[in-house]
C-alpha cells in the first residue's frame, strides 16, 4: 500500500510541475507572449531610432539641410521672422 501511494504522490508532484512549474507549459506560454510583446516593442524602438538617425544625418556638417537647420534654430531661440505665419497646435487634438 505504501509503494503505490508513494508512486502516486511522485507522479502527482511531477504532473503538477509539468503544467505549473517554473519551466511548465503555462510558464512557457507566458514567456512566448512576453517575447512577442518585446519583439513588437523592439521594432517600434528600432523605427524610432532610424528616424532619429536620419534627422541627425541631416544635421551633420557635411550635409546640412538648410530647412531643418532653420527649423531647429528657430525652435531653440524661440524666434520667428516678420513674414512667418505661426500655427499653434490645438491642445484638444492630442493623440
Amino acid at each position: 500500500m505504501i509503494v503505490p501511494a508513494f508512486a502516486f504522490a511522485v507522479t502527482g508532484y511531477f504532473g503538477y510541475h509539468v503544467f505549473y512549474g517554473d519551466n511548465g507549459i503555462i510558464s512557457w506560454q507566458r514567456l512566448e507572449r512576453q517575447a512577442a510583446e518585446l519583439e513588437t516593442e523592439h521594432d517600434r524602438i528600432r523605427l524610432a531610432r532610424l528616424a532619429l538617425e536620419k534627422k541627425v544625418q541631416l544635421l551633420r556638417p557635411e550635409s546640412i539641410d538648410p530647412d531643418l537647420l532653420d527649423e531647429r534654430v528657430r525652435a531653440a531661440l524661440n524666434f520667428t521672422g516678420s513674414d512667418d505665419i505661426v500655427l499653434y497646435p490645438d491642445p484638444s487634438d492630442r493623440r
